[in-house]
C-alpha cells in the first residue's frame, strides 16, 4: 500500500507525526501492515514531493487555475501510484487537492476546521467561520476515517459538525524505562529556572513572552529559551533579563537539554489552543513538571496527569509571573518533586508511546494493495536541494523563519484586502479633509502675508525709535555733562557765599560784642538826657543835622 500525505511545509508537530507513521510502518515488526509513506509539502505555489524511505525527491508547481486540480491531481497519484491520500491539513489548498478524489484520510492537528486564518486570531478559540465550515464539512464528508489527537480536539469537532465521527488518535513518541523513573532531579541550586521549549511564534505566544521579560518580577528567575522566536532566533544570551537562548533543535534532544540546563519547570504561554503538544510528552518524558494555559490540549492533559499546574488567566503577564511566585514560594522543592511523581506513576498516560500510536494506525488504514514501480523523481541536483530544505535539523533559521511565517502571511494578505477595502472609504474622507485642509492652508497663507507686512512696519517703527532713544541718550549725556558743571559751580559759589557769610556773621559778631559793651554806658547817657529840658535836646538836635550836612 502507498500512501501520500498532504503536510503543511512549514513543519512542526504535524510533519513529526507523519513522519514517524512512514519510519514505524517501514519496520518488519509490522510487517502485515507494512506500507509506503510519501510525504508532499504544500507550499502557496509549488510543493515537494518527498518518499523517506528511498531518500528521494521531486518537485511539483501547484495549479494556478481551479480548472486544472483535477487533471493534476489524477496525473500526480496515477505517475506515483498512489493508493490512498491521508491529508494532515485543511486549507485553500489541501481542499482543491480533496475536492478532486471520492475518499481519503483526514488526521485533525490543529483548529483550523473553524476559520482558515485561525493562526491569526487573537482568542485562544478562533470564532467559527460559516463559509469555512460548510466547505471544510463537504470535504470530510467524504473522508474514510477521521482523527483527532486528543479528547478536546476531537469534542470541538464534534461540536461543530455534528453528522461526522473523529476517532481519538493520540500522537506517540518514542520513550525509554529510564524516562519513567526520573523523578529524582534536583531542583538548581540558583534562581529557579524556567524553560520554554520549541519553535514560539505569535500563535505560541512571543507577544506575551516578550512582555514577561519585561517586568521586573521576572528577574527573580533564569529562563532558557531551548528553541527561538521571531524575535530571537539564533543562540544567544541576555545577561539583563538572565535570559538563555538555545535556537534549534531536534526533538530526541529535549531530555538531554532540559538537564543540561537544570530547568526546573517548563512554561506555555500558548496563544491559540492545542491540539496534542508534542513538546509537553517531551518535556514529561524528561520528568519535568509545566506551566500551561488552561484552554486547549495542554490544559486538559496537564489536569488529567497533575504534572504541572494550569494558568487560569494564560494571556496575562502579571497574572503569569504571579503564577509563578506562588510555585516557587515556601518549600518549593516539595511541590516539584510531587508533580514528578504524579508525571512517573501515570506516565503512560502523560507519554503516548509510538508503540501504541502504531497499533492505532494499523486499523486505521484499510487497503490490501502493495507498492509500485517507476516514480518519475526530479534530477539529483533538485533532490539534493530539496533533501537539505526538508530535513528536520538541516533548515536554516531563515528557512524555518519563512516556512513558519507563511501561514501568517497569507492570512495577513487576506486582512490587508479587507483593510484595503476600509481605506477606500478613509480615502473619501480624507480627501474631502484634504479639500478643508487646502482652504485652511490659504487662509493661513494669507494670514502669514498680512503678518510678514505687519512685522515689517513693526521693524522699521522699531528702528525709528531705536533712533529716537539713540538720541535722547545723547541729549541725556550733554544734560548730565552740563548739570555736572553747573553743580560744580554751584558747589563753588556755595563755598564762597559761606565765607562772605561767615565774614559778615563774625563782623555782626563782633558789633553785637561792641553794643554789648556799649550798652551800660547807652543807659547812663539816656538817664543823663532826660535830666535835660527839652529846649536844649531842640537845640543840640539842630547842631547836630547841621554838622551831618
Amino acid at each position: 500500500m502507498r500512501i501520500l500525505h498532504l503536510l503543511p511545509a512549514s513543519g512542526g508537530g504535524t510533519e513529526r507525526f507523519v513522519r514517524d507513521i512512514a519510519h514505524c510502518f517501514a519496520k518488519p515488526a509490522v510487517a502485515e501492515n507494512r506500507s509506503e509513506h510519501y510525504l508532499l509539502h504544500v507550499g502557496p505555489q509549488q510543493a515537494a514531493l518527498e518518499a523517506p524511505g528511498l531518500n528521494k525527491f521531486a518537485l511539483l508547481n501547484l495549479p494556478d487555475d481551479v480548472s486544472t486540480w483535477r487533471r493534476f491531481v489524477q496525473g500526480l497519484l496515477a505517475s506515483y501510484a498512489i493508493d490512498a491520500v491521508h491529508s494532515h491539513l485543511l486549507t485553500e489548498t489541501s481542499l482543491f487537492f480533496l475536492e478532486q478524489l471520492s475518499d481519503y484520510y483526514v488526521s485533525l492537528h490543529d483548529v483550523s476546521f473553524l476559520n482558515p486564518l485561525a493562526f491569526s486570531a487573537s482568542d485562544s478559540v478562533p470564532r467559527p467561520d460559516p463559509a469555512w465550515l460548510r466547505r471544510c464539512g463537504a470535504a470530510l464528508t467524504r473522508a474514510r476515517k477521521i482523527s483527532a489527537p486528543s479528547a478536546y480536539l476531537q469534542q470541538l469537532f464534534h461540536q461543530h459538525y455534528p453528522a461526522l465521527h473523529a476517532e481519538l488518535l493520540l500522537p506517540g513518541i518514542a520513550t525509554s524505562d529510564r524516562a519513567k523513573t526520573a523523578v529524582s532531579v534536583e531542583p538548581s541550586l540558583e534562581k529557579p529556572c524556567i524553560g520554554i521549549v520549541g519553535a514560539i511564534g505569535p500563535h505560541k505566544g512571543s507577544t506575551l513572552l516578550e512582555q514577561i521579560w519585561a517586568n521586573a518580577g521576572a528577574r527573580a528567575y533564569r529562563w532558557v529559551l531551548i528553541g527561538y522566536t521571531g524575535e530571537r532566533n539564533f543562540p544567544q544570551a541576555d545577561p539583563e533579563l538572565d535570559l538563555c537562548v538555545h535556537g534549534p533543535f531536534v526533538a530526541d534532544e529535549t531530555t538531554a537539554l532540559l538537564q543540561q540546563y537544570k530547568v526546573d519547570l517548563v512554561y506555555f504561554p500558548n496563544q491559540l489552543a492545542e491540539s496534542f503538544c508534542y513538546a509537553l510528552s517531551d518535556v514529561w518524558s524528561a520528568g519535568i513538571p509545566a506551566l500551561v494555559p488552561q484552554s486547549g490540549a495542554l490544559g486538559e492533559r496537564c489536569a488529567q496527569v497533575d504534572g504541572g499546574w494550569v494558568l487560569p488567566m494564560f494571556d496575562d503577564a502579571a497574572a503569569v509571573l504571579l503564577s509563578l511566585s506562588a510555585i516557587f514560594s515556601g518549600d518549593y522543592k516539595a511541590r516539584l518533586a510531587e508533580k514528578r511523581r504524579n508525571i512517573a506513576l501515570q506516565f503512560d498516560i502523560a507519554v503516548p508511546s509510538l508503540e501504541h500510536m502504531t497499533r492505532q494506525l494499523a486499523s486505521f488504514y484499510e487497503s490490501d494493495r502493495g507498492p509500485a514501480d517507476a516514480m518519475p523523481w526530479s534530477s539529483d541536483e533538485v533532490q539534493q536541494f530539496l533533501r537539505s530544505q526538508l530535513d528536520q535539523f538541516a533548515f536554516r533559521s531563515e528557512n524555518i523563519r519563512l516556512a513558519r511565517d507563511y501561514a501568517q502571511a497569507r492570512a495577513d494578505a487576506e486582512s490587508l484586502t479587507n483593510s484595503l477595502r476600509e481605506l477606500d472609504e478613509v480615502k473619501s474622507q480624507s480627501d474631502a479633509w484634504a479639500a478643508t485642509l487646502a482652504q485652511q492652508v490659504e487662509a493661513f497663507r494669507k494670514q502669514l502675508s498680512k503678518v510678514d507686512l505687519d512685522n515689517q512696519s513693526l521693524q522699521g517703527s522699531i528702528a525709528h525709535q531705536q533712533e529716537q532713544i539713540t538720541s535722547l541718550q545723547a541729549q541725556l549725556a550733554t544734560i548730565q555733562a552740563e548739570s555736572a558743571a553747573e553743580l560744580a559751580a554751584l558747589k563753588d559759589t556755595i563755598i564762597v557765599n559761606e565765607e562772605q557769610i561767615n565774614a559778615q556773621l563774625q563782623v555782626i559778631s563782633e558789633q553785637k560784642a561792641l553794643i554789648e559793651a556799649l550798652t551800660p554806658r547807652a543807659l547812663r547817657y539816656d538817664r543823663i538826657a532826660a535830666w535835660i529840658p527839652s529846649p536844649i535836646k531842640r537845640l543840640l538836635r539842630a547842631i547836630r543835622n547841621t554838622l551831618r550836612h
